[in-house]
């Protein structure tokens, strides 16, 4: 209350000091223009009624006079709203609440009659207040004010008050849960308990529907079993699809939010078309929503519905959510209730049904011929089945029983009690454990094998009781492995001779690469000699020497076939491989695909043989330009990886730790399941014959493997393949490579303009066709391999005519032959192969401008057939 200092109104106002804002708004008004005049002309009654309106703080107001003129304080304001304060101030009393006059004006006429104060306690009455109609209780007394001049001696009524809203609506809000929980906790079935909630809380709420719906496992429909009306709008009884009544709203209850809906038409939750007609179908315009959350997540709602908007109070909403709260333990209770008398009702049939199954079990263990056996933390038996017992009592010559001391029961044993006792200690002690021994003859036994596990036995608390020991016999199933030992060990040395006889056809190719080494070096003395021509014989015995000692160390090369290849391994660091090989990748790649190199500058060394990590990259470019026909992008990338989970780096057959990762990624067409599944199998191919050897993936991987990491493949038809090749980490320091550069390509001096590319791993037979060319007249150039041989390939060097072999080491001969054409379209390409017709390039399915001869070869055939070829372009 303020303490505004005393103020005298001409002097003898003093009765209207303090009283704070009020009092300031009363000793500031201007009375002289009503019937009551100004303070000093006040009567007594009024003055003191006043002195005690604005000295207390409880709601009060006064009414005086005939007209009724109205004085109010600071605790009667906050009930007024703006619509009243200030202007209820000084004004007539019928003027001020003419919307309430009929309810007031009787009791307040009846107390200025003369007739005695008037009480009433929590009166409804309905104001405009706050822009919106209210139902506001209040508790009052309208009381006398004497004054011996008024007429029937009353000159006005004091007015004590105090706004009961809040309190009454708690009070019935309580009662109705009060009846809600007494009425709910005398059902006991599930669907009678939603439905009669559903009615109580509607016709509290004056609504039109209430319902339960249960989300389904979905998460995308709701059940509603049943629901009540109050006969103006139908039953929503079915299935009905939840996102229809507005995802957003869906998301609110999702997050345990109540939903409130005052206008489905036009309300932020239901702003789309389709989401609002839903409400318009179901004939409801405003909606209370209540969801149940459990375990994170929305299983039902409670909704209730009215036709017509509405404008929900707080109190509503809070009681349509304390009703959904009370329904669900009762549903719940009811639940429970009734699947403990279906367990009452069965528990003497069940126990009974223990019972057999116990004798059952124990009729059953004595039948197998296991040997089982519990023991308890003290060694003393707490079961064992017929065939333990006759065991135990045939190697140790005592009968166990229940109760018995196992290690009491051995001590004539002091072997088994060792063997037994250790392993029944660790049984105890947690441990679980199966092992496969062998027990020794004797006279009335023949040797057995057992299998037998050990486990720790727990009472229902998991607290460990003792240990279970479950022995099978397994003589036959050990005899039956042995057995099959042998056939395996068989199998092996078949699959042996099988792989030599696989192996005969590229020994056969190598031979045939020596012999032409050894019958060409002697073919070329022989011409030479014929011809009176000058050589040097040392050259040529050199060369077939050579040759004629690679092939006896082929033999031992036979002998074990099953040794790897020799890698070179140093330290590489893949960023600047790759950016060294970029020109040859795209030219491989042609114009029509795009190649792109994403790199991680920080990326560690790895260290492996870096010309197999070319041939690799090489090789994987060439299967990307042949998955992309019709043109698209390669990306190169590389990054650090960790293999940190020890249980797949086993499967992987590698060693947890830092690797690099080299990710070569096509947008073609891709593979199916089934062909990335035997990508890697040597001499597959999904290629026409003649076109690929099936050895390129096979032997990247290969490399992978052998360098201490390993390689995957993802793809997917229509999108494209990438292969990634894991390289482990190389923590030493990268080496300066003091290699020579290579020299430039220089062209042999020749009457003749027309050069001859001569791609050949064997240089033997290398020496001798550009020897043969030589004496031809033709200028030559030479690769060792694939790689080398498609760099000159793909620059501006003039080549009427490549020769070519078709083993050659990274990827083969027509491979190369490929890419070559697709830059020299005009290409002649003579092929040549130690292997037979059908094993290697086919006739058949050579392209035109392309030829093949096979090894060994006399030198004027192939003379023949180079001059042919160059004389045709």
């Amino acid at each position: 209350m303020s303490t505004s200092p005393v103020m005298r109104v001409d002097g003898s106002a003093d009765f209207l000091s303090g009283g704070g804002e009020l009092g300031d708004l009363i000793r500031g008004f201007d009375w002289d223009r009503t019937s009551l005049g100004p303070p000093r002309r006040w009567p007594q009654g009024l003055r003191t009624a006043l002195r005690i309106l604005l000295t207390t703080q409880h709601p009060a107001c006064i009414f005086w006079g005939p007209e009724l003129l109205c004085f109010y304080n600071d605790g009667y304001r906050s009930s007024l709203g703006p619509e009243r304060h200030p202007a209820m101030l000084g004004a007539p009393l019928r003027e001020v609440w003419s919307a309430t006059w009929s309810v007031m004006g009787p009791q307040i006429e009846r107390v200025m009659s003369g007739a005695g104060a008037a009480w009433a306690e929590d009166h409804l009455v309905v104001i405009p207040r706050f822009g919106k109609r209210e139902e506001i209780y209040w508790t009052y007394s309208f009381s006398p004010i004497d004054e011996a001049s008024a007429p029937n001696n009353v000159g006005g009524v004091m007015v004590l008050c105090m706004e009961t809203t809040k309190k009454v609506r708690a009070e019935r809000q309580l009662a109705f849960q009060l009846a809600l929980s007494d009425k709910l906790r005398s059902l006991s079935d599930a669907a009678e308990i939603m439905l009669t909630a559903a009615e109580m809380v509607g016709r509290q709420l004056g609504a039109g529907r209430v319902g339960y719906g249960e989300v389904e496992e979905s998460g995308k429909t709701s059940l509603v079993v049943c629901d009540w009306t109050n006969g103006g709008m139908s039953s929503l009884a079915g299935r009905h699809r939840l996102n229809d009544f507005g995802q957003a709203l869906v998301r609110e209850l999702q997050a345990g939010h109540t939903a409130r809906l005052e206008d489905a038409f036009n309300d932020p939750l239901t702003n789309d078309a389709a989401e609002a007609d839903i409400y318009r179908r179901i004939g409801a315009r405003a909606a209370i929503t209540v969801p149940l959350i459990k375990g994170g997540r929305l299983v039902g709602a409670l909704y209730v519905h009215q036709a017509e908007p509405r404008r929900w109070t707080d109190d509503e909403v809070a009681l349509a959510r304390e009703t959904a709260e009370r329904m669900w333990e009762a549903v719940e209770r009811a639940r429970a209730e009734n699947a403990l008398r279906q367990l009452n009702a069965t528990l003497e049939q069940r126990v009974e049904d223990a019972i057999a199954q116990r004798k059952l079990w124990g009729e059953l263990l004595d039948s197998v011929t296991a040997l089982v056996a519990a023991v308890g933390n003290d060694y003393r038996f707490l079961a064992l089945n017929k065939a333990y017992a006759d065991r135990f009592e045939l190697r140790i010559g005592v009968r166990p029983a229940v109760g018995d001391n196992l290690l009491e029961l051995m001590k004539s044993s002091r072997e088994q009690l060792a063997l037994s006792g250790s392993r029944w200690s660790r049984a105890l002690a947690g441990e679980e454990f199966t092992l496969v021994e062998p027990t020794a003859p004797s006279e009335s036994d023949q040797m057995r094998h057992y299998e037998i596990t050990y486990t720790s036995l727990r009472d229902p608390s998991g607290r460990a009781i003792g240990a279970f020991q479950y022995a099978q016999d397994v003589t036959e199933r050990v005899r039956d492995q042995q057995r099959l030992s042998e056939a395996e060990e068989s199998l092996r040395q078949s699959q042996k001779m099988e792989a030599v006889g696989q192996l005969t056809g590229g020994i056969a190719h190598d031979f045939n690469n020596l012999l032409t080494g050894i019958i060409g070096s002697l073919d070329m003395m022989q011409r030479k000699l014929a011809r009176g021509q000058q050589i040097d014989v040392n050259a040529y015995v050199s060369a077939a020497m050579t040759a004629a000692n690679r092939a006896a160390a082929l033999t031992h090369r036979l002998l074990a076939f099953s040794r790897r290849q020799a890698l070179d391994p140093r330290p590489v660091h893949a960023n600047r491989l790759i950016l060294g090989m970029e020109e040859l990748l795209r030219r491989t790649l042609g114009e029509t695909s795009g190649l792109e190199f994403v790199e991680d500058p920080q990326l560690w060394l790895t260290r492996c043989d870096q010309n197999q990590l070319e041939s690799a990259l090489l090789n994987l470019t060439i299967n990307a330009r042949d998955a992309m026909p019709g043109g698209g992008k390669l990306i190169i990338e590389t990054s650090n990886a960790h293999l940190e989970d020890a249980h797949e780096a086993k499967l992987r057959d590698v060693m947890p730790g830092d690797y690099i990762c080299i990710c070569v990624t096509d947008t073609g067409v891709g593979m199916p399941p089934e062909v990335v599944s035997r990508a890697f199998d040597p001499f597959f191919t999904t290629k026409p014959i003649g076109q690929g050897t099936g050895l390129g993936l096979s032997m990247i991987y290969g490399f992978t493997r052998q360098s201490g990491g390993y390689a995957k493949i993802q793809s997917e038809v229509g999108k494209g393949t990438t292969v990634k090749l894991y390289l482990p980490r190389y923590h030493g320091e990268h080496e300066t490579s003091h290699e020579p550069d290579p020299a430039p390509i220089t062209l042999q001096p020749s009457a003749r303009e027309e050069v001859v590319l001569v791609v050949e791993d064997e240089q033997v037979v290398r020496d001798l066709v550009v020897d043969l060319l030589a004496e031809m007249g033709y200028r030559s150039l030479q690769a060792v391999d694939g790689p080398s041989g498609l760099a000159i390939l793909l620059s501006d060097v003039r080549i009427d005519l490549l020769i070519s072999d078709v083993g050659l080491p990274g990827f083969n001969g027509r491979q190369l032959a490929d890419a070559a054409c697709s830059h020299r379209p005009d290409l002649k390409v003579l092929f040549i192969t130690g292997y037979a017709h059908n094993a290697a390039v086919s006739n058949d399915l050579l392209s035109p401008g392309m030829q093949m001869i096979t090894k060994p070869f006399a030198l004027e055939t192939l003379a023949e057939r180079i001059r042919d070829m160059i004389e045709d372009s």
